[in-house]
């Protein structure tokens, strides 16, 4: 069927295709009650069938510090050798993947981010924050971002993101952190190919945008195996037991503490200056 061959093109699941399928054949046979969709239910129920018998898919899993790595890789390797952003989609690529393992989040918060709603200076630090109505636990959420990323971070604004929205015939700036080819707000689709692009490119296979928050609680629990519950907290696993909620919400900021320390550290080893930080107009534009 033409549609579920689409919709795995675009990398969905078999059982997310089922659910879709379902509800649009619910639709159009309320609007239609007459036609006879026998047929489509059949198609259906099949598809449910082979997606039941399918193994679940497993995470190809890379630890945090060689995504890190990743992106760190990609944003200097975007520099022309007057030091100057030569390749602005790398360079924003390379801080999606370095922003994303050091504060894993749902791809849609991800996408959505916005400068001075989400993305906010205070002081000499930035922080990533997330109202309740906007998380899938709805619960306020906040990520800081680790001081060895925050010149990578300031450049993108700059100078970078700057260059990206120039590409739109017409610029309207609506203070989305993720430009896309266009000038244009990026969604959740558009990171998710770059995303896996990269890491296929990389590592031989794709890290998918969740694997990215699996990734930092698996490889947490690797390295601190005497702090099982930190883990979950880094996933955002809550308890209905409102002491056990307390202590996620507090061991998560210390998790994510312990996660982005490492990171830096690993920025620290590579001999992580600060990147260079020219002048908006030194960034190149397509």
């Amino acid at each position: 069927m033409a549609f579920v061959k689409a919709e795995q093109a675009r990398g969905l699941k078999l059982t997310s295709i089922a659910t879709a399928l379902g509800n649009i054949i619910g639709v159009a046979s309320s609007i239609d009650p007459e036609r006879n969709w026998r047929s489509a239910w059949a198609v259906l129920d099949r598809l449910r069938v082979h997606a039941r018998r399918l193994p679940p898919a497993s995470r190809h899993l890379v630890h945090p510090d060689d995504l890190y790595g990743l992106g760190l890789r990609l944003m200097e390797g975007s520099l022309d050798p007057e030091a100057r952003v030569a390749d602005p989609d790398s360079w924003q690529d390379g801080l999606m993947v370095a922003l994303l393992i050091a504060a894993p989040m749902r791809i849609a918060n991800f996408a959505a981010l916005r400068l001075g709603r989400h993305v906010r200076r205070e002081g000499t630090s930035w922080l990533i924050a997330l109202a309740d109505d906007e998380t899938k636990t709805r619960r306020a959420d906040t990520w800081p971002v680790p001081q060895g990323l925050v010149p990578y971070l300031e450049h993108h604004l700059e100078a970078v993101r700057p260059a990206l929205l120039r590409r739109a015939a017409k610029i309207e700036d609506t203070g989305a952190l993720w430009i896309s080819a266009f000038g244009q707000a990026l969604g959740p689709q558009g990171l998710r190919k770059r995303l896996t692009a990269r890491t296929r490119a990389a590592f031989g296979r794709p890290v998918l945008p969740h694997s990215f928050h699996h990734s930092a609680a698996t490889s947490f629990a690797v390295d601190h195996p005497d702090r099982p519950r930190d883990a979950a907290a880094l996933l955002g696993h809550t308890n209905p037991r409102t002491t056990e909620r307390h202590y996620i919400l507090s061991q998560r900021q210390l998790a994510l503490q312990s996660l982005q320390q490492v990171l830096d550290r690993r920025l620290a080893r590579n001999g992580g200056n600060a990147p260079p930080r020219p002048e908006r107009s030194h960034a190149k534009a397509d």
